[in-house]
């Protein structure tokens, strides 16, 4: 599930014969229950827009930090593999991956 830039993390509790949710990229740690996919749709919207309108009445940014540091360990085979493909495609490693990862989650390269 997404919504307003935010994912979700669903997994069934056997126990309660129910799901349990956890917002993914907020700022703070947000769960949410449902017992079917619409009332779990339904409840993440709701916890969502409740943080976004917390967050703007202390004027916090509702998103979670990132620096844009990835640190990836990758055999050395691949590694060199890698290296000489964005050198022959004219780009340094790191723009290389980035336009990889940008097209992994559909978004234009700049």
């Amino acid at each position: 599930m997404k919504y307003r830039d935010f994912g979700a993390q669903i997994t069934y509790n056997e126990q309660d014969e129910d799901f349990d949710g956890l917002v993914i990229g907020a700022s703070a740690d947000i769960a949410f229950k449902g017992r079917s996919v619409s009332e779990l749709e339904r409840h993440f919207k709701e916890v969502v827009d409740k943080h976004l309108t917390r967050c703007a009445s202390k004027r916090q940014d509702p998103y979670r930090k990132f620096n844009g540091t990835i640190v990836v360990r990758v055999e050395p085979d691949l590694h060199r593999d890698v290296f000489l493909q964005s050198q022959i495609e004219k780009k340094s490693l790191n723009k290389w991956i980035e336009v990889l990862l940008l097209h992994k989650v559909s978004r234009k390269a700049r």
